[in-house]
């Protein structure tokens, strides 16, 4: 089974997409693992897209945790695991349900070191 590993195989339109910011999943992830997603970033623009994948993987779970609810509700919630802000949210933001917060905090469990 082959896999799609980066959202754009041609570094030039990752490079115009990244200076547009149009990569949400860069935007959202960045703030709780910048040095991955820079080497990633890094790693598609020398176009060396199996180690991107490979780190692709690694940052998968937390990516898709990111994801589990409207923004910035999992980017607030994991800022507050990660001690980054008191967790206080302002309407029209709520908390995050139970069974996605355990799954955004086992999540991040591997790149906690790195924060």
């Amino acid at each position: 089974m082959q896999r799609e590993y980066c959202l754009y195989r041609d570094a030039e339109v990752l490079h115009r997409a990244r200076e547009a910011r149009q990569i949400a999943i860069g935007d959202r992830t960045q703030r709780h693992v910048p040095r991955e997603m820079h080497e990633l970033t890094q790693l598609c623009l020398e176009n060396r897209f199996l180690e991107a994948g490979t780190l692709q993987l690694k940052l998968h779970e937390l990516i898709r945790a990111l994801f589990c609810e409207v923004n910035p509700i999992p980017v607030k919630a994991a800022m507050e695991l990660l001690g980054l802000c008191s967790g206080e949210l302002r309407l029209p933001l709520c908390r995050m349900s139970e069974r996605h917060l355990e799954q955004l905090s086992h999540a991040l469990e591997p790149f906690r070191p790195a924060v």
